[in-house]
């Protein structure tokens, strides 16, 4: 959405404000490309109210995404920097699939600029087979805290994108949800546990 609307370019520089984060990544100056690989939340927060609700529920529409509610968390408007932090914007497996092959075939109703800036943003490097793979993270928790404080909650986890190998392409999307909460010991997020599976089946898949 930002790269269709001009907002952000490839060399694009997001300047850190100094305020400390969860994640030390997260405490530095972000690129397009840092911002994807490791979901800087601030950077999103940041672009959002430039692209402002009507144009992203506009964008939401075309791209067919999930329920497509950004209202954000119940009585709290804060739908423009928390609807896709475990809050009101759902989406399925399914609906992921779609999405991504809609990226993927060049289909969506946005510049071609704007998808292709996105995928090399989205490159994660080479299988073991040589192909190589584009994918994204994503990390929530279910009763999760508005303080920070995820103890003892579920955690839910995806790692979703595609493969390139040759002329073939193959798009992956793996979901992960805790049975019980993890041990207060494991501060993993759903995402990396869910990462190294994925690409070991990912592996597995393009070696047989």
């Amino acid at each position: 959405m930002s790269f269709d609307q001009g907002i952000i370019q490839q060399n694009t520089v997001f300047k850190w404000d100094g305020k400390k984060r969860e994640l030390l990544d997260w405490n530095q100056d972000q690129t397009p490309k840092s911002w994807l690989k490791y979901s800087a939340v601030w950077v999103s927060q940041r672009l959002t109210p430039q692209l402002g609700y009507a144009r992203i529920k506009q964008y939401l529409a075309k791209f067919q995404y999930g329920n497509q509610d950004f209202s954000g968390d119940p009585g709290k408007d804060n739908g423009l920097t928390h609807t896709w932090l475990s809050s009101s914007l759902k989406i399925s497996a399914m609906e992921q699939l779609h999405f991504l092959n809609a990226m993927v075939q060049n289909s969506f109703p946005v510049s071609h600029a704007a998808i292709t800036q996105t995928k090399e943003n989205l490159y994660q490097g080479k299988l073991e087979n040589g192909a190589n793979y584009y994918g994204k993270t994503g990390t929530g928790w279910r009763g999760r805290s508005h303080d920070g404080n995820n103890s003892g909650k579920i955690r839910d986890g995806w790692y979703v994108g595609f493969i390139e190998s040759g002329a073939e392409q193959c798009i992956f999307v793996s979901n992960l949800s805790d049975k019980q909460a993890p041990a207060p010991t494991d501060r993993s997020y759903g995402s990396q546990v869910l990462k190294p599976i994925t690409v070991k089946l990912l592996n597995d898949y393009f070696d047989s």
